[in-house]
């Protein structure tokens, strides 16, 4: 698992690698990386659990923040993969999550 923070267009975006951990891992992960953001800064959380695909959004929904499904990023990672023939494929998504009002 690994994280990383960029900054674009003075918003922080923060990159957290969920992939290995199973329902609720995931989100709870993200609820922690989200309670340290400022609105408007952003979480790009990649994850291999089949069940994130519905629980992120909608935690998301229910918590104010904005979920959006980053099919760019899920090809380059799916090419990335495939150039590393070793390595097992499973199906990965990846959600830019925008930060609403504060959540602390």
């Amino acid at each position: 698992m690994a994280k990383g923070t960029l900054r674009q267009n003075k918003r922080r975006v923060q990159r957290y690698d969920a992939r290995g951990l199973r329902c609720p891992q995931p989100v709870i992960r993200m609820e922690a990386i989200l309670r340290g953001l400022d609105p408007g800064d952003a979480v790009e959380i990649i994850t291999d659990d089949p069940i994130a695909v519905i629980d992120i959004p909608h935690f998301c929904q229910m918590g104010g923040h904005r979920a959006v499904r980053d099919g760019a990023a899920e090809q380059h990672l799916k090419a990335e993969s495939a150039a590393r023939p070793l390595a097992p494929e499973a199906k990965v998504c990846v959600f830019r999550v925008t930060a609403g009002g504060k959540s602390r």
